[in-house]
C-alpha cells in the first residue's frame, strides 16, 4: 500500500508530539510533589516562627505592663515629695525666663517658681515672626549690612531688662517683638536665666538665629544660663545647647523635670531628663 508521505510526517510527529506532553505531565507530577513538599515545611517553619514571635510579644507586653506600673509608682512617690524636694531652695534666685516658641505652655512654671521660692525679675516670650517689623532706620545698630543680627537684638533686650527700661521694652511689644509676661516690683538685677523652647517642627534656621543666638548673647555677659523643654517637643534643640556647654533638662512638664530643674539653677550642672540626649534622669541630690 502507498503511504502518503504527508500522513506520515504528521504521523510521526503526533507521536512525538504526544510523547513530549507525556514526559512534561510526570514531570511536573513529580515537581508537583515536591513543590507541595516544601510548601508544607515552609508553613510549618512560619508557624513555628509565628508561634515564637507571639511567645516573645507575650513576653514584652507583660514587661511593659510591669515597667508602667513601675513607672506609676515612681511618678507617685515623686509627686508625693515633689513640693517637699524644691520647696524655697531658690530663695536666693531672681529669675529671667524667656520663652522663644509659642508651641508650648509651660504652664507650671509660675507654680514651680513660687513652690521653689525663686523670684521672677521678668517673664517674656519672644516672636521672631515679627523681627521684619524692625528696620533700620529706628534701630540702626541692630544691623549688619542691612541685615538684622539677631544676637544684637538679644543684647539690646538683656540690657534693656537690666536697666529696668520699660518703656523701650514696651516698644518692642507694641512691634510684637516680645511680650511681658510678667515681671516683679524687686529691682534687683536678674542673676539667672531659664530659656524655654522645643518645636513642633524642625526649624534649624529658627534655632540658630533665636534660640542659640538668645544663648549666646547671654552667655557672653556671664550669666549663668539653662534651657529647658516638654518632654513632647516633637523637635528638641538640647543637642544644640549641650554643644554651648549650657545645662539643659528635657521634661520640665513633668514633676522629676521641675526638680531638676530646680537642682540646676542650685549649681549641679549637666543634661538631665528622659530623652536620648540626657546624661542622667535626675542629678545627684545635693
Amino acid at each position: 500500500m502507498f503511504i502518503n508521505i504527508k500522513y506520515f510526517i504528521v504521523t510521526i510527529a503526533a507521536v512525538f508530539f504526544s510523547l513530549g506532553i507525556g514526559i512534561m505531565i510526570g514531570f511536573n507530577l513529580n515537581n508537583s510533589e515536591i513543590f507541595t513538599q516544601q510548601q508544607i515545611k515552609l508553613v510549618d517553619d512560619m508557624d513555628k516562627k509565628l508561634n515564637e514571635l507571639r511567645v516573645k510579644n507575650d513576653e514584652m507586653n507583660n514587661q511593659l505592663v510591669e515597667k508602667d506600673k513601675s513607672i506609676e509608682i515612681y511618678n507617685e512617690f515623686v509627686n508625693s515629695y515633689y513640693e517637699d524636694l524644691i520647696k524655697d531652695r531658690l530663695v536666693d534666685k531672681n529669675l529671667l525666663i524667656i520663652q522663644t516658641t509659642d508651641d508650648y505652655f509651660f504652664s507650671d512654671i509660675s507654680q514651680w517658681v513660687a513652690i521653689s521660692g525663686a523670684n521672677i525679675h521678668t517673664y517674656l516670650s519672644i516672636n521672631s515672626d515679627n523681627f521684619n517689623s524692625l528696620t533700620i532706620a529706628q534701630y540702626p545698630d541692630l544691623f549688619t549690612e542691612d541685615s538684622l543680627d539677631t544676637e544684637k537684638l538679644f543684647n539690646y533686650i538683656i540690657n534693656l531688662i537690666s536697666e529696668n527700661n520699660s518703656l523701650k521694652l514696651a516698644e518692642l511689644e507694641q512691634l510684637g517683638i516680645l511680650k511681658i509676661v510678667s515681671t516683679s516690683n524687686n529691682q534687683e538685677p536678674f542673676n539667672q536665666v531659664v530659656l524655654l523652647g522645643g518645636e513642633l517642627e524642625e526649624s534649624k534656621e529658627k534655632i540658630e538665629k533665636v534660640d542659640l543666638a538668645l544663648a549666646r548673647s547671654i552667655s557672653s555677659k556671664n550669666i549663668p544660663i539653662v534651657f529647658a523643654e516638654e518632654s513632647n517637643a516633637n523637635y528638641s534643640s538640647i543637642e544644640q545647647f549641650k554643644n554651648l556647654k549650657i545645662s539643659t533638662v528635657d521634661n520640665v512638664d513633668q514633676a522629676i523635670g521641675r526638680i531638676s530643674l530646680s537642682m540646676v539653677l542650685s549649681g549641679v550642672d549637666g543634661n538631665y531628663g528622659i530623652k536620648d540626649t540626657a546624661s542622667k534622669l535626675f542629678p545627684t541630690y545635693k
